[in-house]
């Protein structure tokens, strides 16, 4: 019928309206989207955790099983280096109970807390050495004097040396050292109380020996039971002489005393101490007569 248009027609702007899009479409994922490919990692790390497992496992069965891995009984595979004072035997001692296990399983970080309990090694380096040793290369304490310390009886005294850091040795037996004769310094100390006595010392023969001539080895005894002031014994024309140097101008001290020393015994016949610790003034004591 004329003025209507056809229903199978459409204008072309009809056409047009219908075919564009204005912005994209959004399309939803659901949880499936994230979750298996995060489903799919966990899977390959636990079966590669598992496999690494495994190996290991038996890895370890192997290395237990194979006579090839194990601690000689006779202890033909343990390498020691460094030893001066410490008998090999002691550090044979701490890894008697390895004999016979493989390797692998011999705890070196407990074997090295083992060895440093023993007195004379100040440190030690403990390896692995595929397939069957143990390397020990050990550090020993340098002693720097030695120290009267009195036993239970408080009237003796044994003669101990002492390092730097303090810590008491026994002295090694056939072994001969030129060090100098301390007391003052007792096991009842804090390992700090005796560094602070250890440094007067160290800084009493530093000065004293800073020259020609040396005089530290004219020294008989130290006594750094009060470190504010180093308390010394020399031997003069053989007779025993206290000193009390305080704390610094050691060697300067100690010339004066050698300086009047004669003088001083014209006048007061022998010298029992003098006391140099202040600086225009000394304090001679006699012997009595």
């Amino acid at each position: 019928m004329p003025g209507r248009p056809s229903q199978g027609r459409r204008s072309a702007a009809d056409s047009s309206e219908y075919l564009r899009r204005d912005r994209p479409i959004r399309v939803r994922r659901g949880a499936g989207g994230w979750v298996r490919p995060l489903a799919g990692w966990l899977f390959l790390a636990v079966l590669t955790a598992g496999l690494a497992l495994a190996s290991a496992h038996s890895i370890g069965r192997f290395l237990d099983a194979s006579p090839r891995f194990r601690f000689a009984p006779d202890l033909s595979g343990l390498h020691v280096a460094g030893l001066d004072h410490v008998a090999l035997s002691a550090v044979e001692q701490v890894f008697m109970g390895d004999v016979g296990a493989s390797i692998g399983r011999v705890p070196l970080k407990r074997r090295y807390r083992t060895l440093l309990e023993i007195p004379w090694l100040e440190d030690a380096y403990v390896r692995r050495v595929w397939p069957n040793e143990i390397h020990v290369h050990v550090e020993e304490r340098t002693p720097i004097a030695f120290v009267r310390v009195r036993t239970g009886d408080a009237e003796s005294e044994v003669l101990k040396l002492i390092d730097d850091a303090g810590v008491f040795l026994d002295l090694p037996p056939g072994v001969e050292y030129s060090l100098p004769v301390t007391r003052g310094i007792t096991p009842g100390m804090t390992l700090g109380e005796r560094r602070l006595c250890l440094d007067l010392l160290g800084t009493l023969v530093i000065d004293l020996d800073s020259a020609e001539p040396a005089y530290s080895s004219q020294l008989s005894e130290i006594d750094l039971s009060d470190p504010p002031n180093a308390h010394v014994t020399t031997i003069y024309q053989q007779r025993a002489v206290d000193l009390q140097l305080g704390q610094e101008h050691f060697r300067h001290r100690f010339e004066v005393f050698l300086t009047y020393i004669d003088s001083w015994k014209a006048e007061y016949g022998n010298i029992l101490s003098v006391d140099l610790r202040f600086e225009g003034q000394v304090a001679v004591q006699p012997e009595k007569r």
